[in-house]
């Protein structure tokens, strides 16, 4: 109710009043306290109703009115379960480049300081991980927190977070990138075997398919990052990450139905979310599990392909007969190379970091009887041996690389004619999305003992 309306209900009952001859003094008192009432509930309403977490929100407003008592409030009641909320706050008005929203971000992280008694800068990031690494208790209204700032960037937010199934992952490590769908898949493109439109030197991304082999130029998937396809009657999708730099293949049926992907712009521990149409379960891109949903409560996972990044003209020297993704896809965007690593993979955090590695170091995953991350950066062209992994990584002279795995008899082999073996499924990405997605990885050094490097 607003003021206005309280005023013109007390008007309207002092009329009535005195047009009533017979009106006793009970009847009197009671309207005033009726009256007196009206009025304290809207001042309740106007000041008293807000939620702590509602108050939380308030910092982000411009008013002073509006921020200043919910900032007093919040250093006099101070709860640890805020904190990640708190800095929640801060990282969403980070994303804005608006001077009021940069300045709130600055009470924010003012607050976050005299009340934890802790300094991580002006850095968001920073004080992400350090609330992540705290396990403080999830506040029971944190999920509808998190919508209803997350709906503020797109609605389509709410279908993926507000939901009553737990996530397998911490809900407060899940980071906005951009709006959902807001790179549409790419679903069932036209392809052919001639290349149209591709130098030899493009970057192409290759999978093998019952014997089926395709190629999906990097210029087109950098764009739509996920590409929805069908190979011999078997749904399949190819997802980059512009967060961790990789590239990832799936066969996308669970339990014989096919799950449809999307891209849903949100990043977990340095790397994307996948979405699924039908549960709106979101799916981790880098080992193909569902965490949140109907399909992370029951455990559904998606089965990798091993994807080959290499030149065109390389693939087709591998693949003669291969089709490849032409460029007529019906959108208008213009396929251009990419020039370098987007800025933004820069700003998600991962709880923890190694000092091993640079954070953007490549490395090349395997997983193979314990984790393993092998730098790019040792590797020579032909044929490198993993032998506690009984495994092979082959660097061809375009910088492809495949994966070979397990080899039966390793100390026969010589060189990468003589592998007989299948392709692995291997991870090219950061090392820090790797380190944080396997915190337990092993790190390859090219020691004698541990594996030889030979020339092709």
């Amino acid at each position: 109710m607003t003021e206005e309306q309280l005023k013109h209900e007390e008007t309207a009952s002092e009329q009535s009043m005195s047009e009533e001859e017979s009106s006793s003094p009970i009847a009197t008192i009671l309207a005033i306290v009726v009256g007196l009432g009206l009025v304290a509930l809207f001042f309740w309403y106007k000041w008293g109703r807000l939620a702590d977490y509602e108050r939380i929100i308030e910092l982000a407003r411009q008013e002073p009115n509006k921020y200043e008592p919910a900032d007093k409030w919040l250093r006099k009641n101070w709860d640890d379960r805020y904190a990640p909320m708190v800095v929640e706050l801060a990282s969403f008005l980070s994303l804005s480049k608006q001077e009021a929203s940069l300045q709130a971000k600055d009470r924010v992280i003012a607050l976050l300081r005299d009340t934890t008694g802790t300094e991580q800068g002006d850095d968001v990031g920073a004080w992400q991980r350090w609330v992540w690494q705290q396990n403080y208790p999830q506040h029971e209204k944190y999920k509808l927190f998190k919508g209803y700032l997350f709906r503020m960037i797109d609605e389509n937010y709410l279908a993926l977070l507000l939901n009553d199934i737990e996530p397998v992952i911490p809900l407060p490590q899940i980071t906005a990138d951009e709006m959902v769908a807001l790179r549409p898949a790419l679903e069932f493109p036209a392809y052919n075997t001639e290349g149209t439109g591709l130098e030899d030197s493009d970057k192409v991304h290759g999978i093998i398919v019952d014997g089926i082999a395709r190629a999906y130029p990097h210029r087109i998937l950098a764009v739509h990052e996920l590409i929805r396809d069908d190979i011999n009657g078997q749904p399949i999708a190819i997802s980059y990450c512009h967060i961790n730099m990789g590239v990832f293949g799936f066969h996308t049926t669970v339990n014989g139905e096919p799950v449809t992907l999307g891209n849903s712009g949100l990043v977990y521990q340095g790397s994307k979310l996948l979405y699924d149409e039908a549960t709106y379960s979101l799916w981790r891109v880098m080992d193909g599990h569902a965490v949140t949903g109907s399909m992370g409560q029951a455990q559904a996972m998606l089965t990798s392909i091993p994807v080959v990044t290499t030149t065109w003209a390389a693939w087709r020297a591998m693949y003669p007969d291969s089709t490849v993704i032409g460029f007529d896809t019906g959108f208008t965007f213009e396929y251009a190379e990419p020039d370098g690593p987007p800025i933004r993979a820069k700003k998600h955090p991962v709880i923890d970091l190694s000092d091993k590695l640079p954070s953007d170091q490549m490395v090349v995953g395997i997983d193979q009887g314990g984790f393993l991350a092998v730098p790019l950066d040792h590797l020579a062209p032909g044929v490198t041996f993993l032998k506690e992994q009984s495994s092979a990584i082959y660097l061809d002279e375009a910088g492809g690389i495949r994966v070979f795995g397990p080899l039966p008899n390793l100390d026969e082999v010589s060189d990468s004619s003589a592998i007989d073996a299948p392709l692995m499924t291997a991870k090219i990405v950061t090392w820090k999305s790797w380190y944080a997605a396997h915190p337990d990885t092993l790190l390859w050094t090219p020691h004698e003992e541990e594996a030889e490097s030979q020339q092709n």
